[in-house]
């Protein structure tokens, strides 16, 4: 059996690799709850919601920050993540725009994403938590809307805590002509949606 040191060092590598596959902005560490500056009742709401996802709670799996940028929902997500990791638990961040690149690489190239395309769906598909920061930015396309409806219908049906940071209003994303990724986003009663405003 391990002694308490080398127990201490394998938690502290099991950490650390938590982190870095959590893919989290280069210099985020400032971007946490104690630092997120409220400037209105929105931005109160949508931090309260988010303290609530980041703690596990069951009322709170999906939820949606909707603003104009520049008021917190990337920070807020951040936030998430790293209260998740302290957690002991994984998470993914991923802006949508390198999100979809790196699933359209991963059919082809293998050797240079270091895992298949199945393997990459699987993860977003079951990771504990998952951040889609800027849904909407990304280009229109039939596959993208495809590709980001089985994302989040996966993630819906089994009840796996989703946070989506957008500047659009949910009837407005691009590749949501039909309104299924608003459906699956406010379906539930664990759905939440703020709009931060100024």
């Amino acid at each position: 059996m391990p002694c308490l040191c080398q127990r201490e060092e394998i938690a502290k590598r099991q950490a650390e690799n938590m982190l870095k596959h959590c893919n989290l902005p280069e210099k985020s560490e400032h971007k946490t709850f104690d630092t997120f500056e409220v400037r209105s009742k929105s931005g109160g709401e949508a931090k309260a919601l988010s303290q609530r996802l980041a703690r596990g709670d069951d009322n709170v799996v999906f939820l949606t920050l909707m603003s104009d940028t520049g008021l917190g929902k990337s920070h807020l997500s951040i936030a998430v993540c790293r209260a998740w990791l302290s957690r002991g638990l994984a998470a993914r961040y991923c802006f949508v725009p390198e999100l979809l690149d790196d699933i359209r690489n991963s059919y082809k190239n293998d050797e240079l994403t270091g895992r298949s395309h199945s393997q990459l769906m699987n993860l977003l598909e079951t990771v504990p938590l998952l951040v889609l920061d800027d849904l909407g930015t990304e280009k229109k396309s039939e596959w993208v809307c495809e590709t980001l409806q089985t994302i989040i219908d996966c993630r819906a049906r089994n009840a796996l805590p989703l946070l989506v940071t957008t500047n659009k209003p949910l009837n407005q994303l691009p590749n949501d002509d039909e309104g299924r990724i608003r459906s699956r986003l406010e379906r539930e009663p664990w759905c939440k949606v703020v709009i931060l405003e100024v």
